[in-house]
């Protein structure tokens, strides 16, 4: 005859069930919330690490033409104008340079940029060799990777040479 008014044979889902499904979520989501943590703060880094990458490529650029380096904002924009020089804020393509004089003068620069989650990076270069006592420890030609120990909660307005520390820079990335 037809449906009945009232009446259904669907069953609805019980407590322990619901229960438990909500303890499979929890579970899950306890697992989840720190990877994605993990991952933000290692995008935030790598973007301040390309910012570092790129300026140097700006420095490397200018110094082909002087065989010096230059902490010039005006030079390093017109080379590449994707990031800011003027500040060490890596969220807003920040990046300063530093320069050691050294012995030949202005073979050795040092990029500073500050990530988001609080690491500031220091990337070195230097082009020829140095009279001792280098750079930061540093007197042989080459690129050194160093990561400040602790976090910095605002990113500097100026820059030091040493402001990744006086030694323990790395020749690979690794430092980072």
């Amino acid at each position: 005859m037809g449906k009945r008014f009232g009446i259904s044979n669907e069953r609805g889902f019980t407590l322990v069930e619901l229960l438990t499904v909500m303890m499979i979520m929890g579970i899950l989501a306890a697992i989840a919330v720190p990877t994605f943590a993990g991952s933000k703060r290692n995008g935030q880094d790598a973007l301040a690490q390309t910012s570092l990458r790129t300026a140097l490529s700006a420095e490397r650029t200018y110094y082909v033409d002087y065989q010096a380096y230059t902490t010039s904002v005006a030079i390093l924009r017109q080379i590449e104008s994707q990031l800011s020089f003027t500040t060490t804020d890596a969220a807003a393509s920040g990046v300063m340079a530093a320069i050691q004089l050294t012995t030949p003068a202005n073979q050795a620069v040092v990029l500073v940029s500050t990530s988001e989650s609080g690491g500031q990076y220091c990337l070195m270069n230097i082009a020829t060799t140095l009279n001792a006592p280098g750079v930061n420890g540093e007197t042989a030609p080459g690129t050194y990777y160093k990561k400040t120990i602790g976090t910095v909660a605002t990113p500097p307005t100026a820059v030091a040479a040493n402001q990744c520390g006086n030694n323990g820079y790395s020749t690979t990335e690794a430092g980072w």
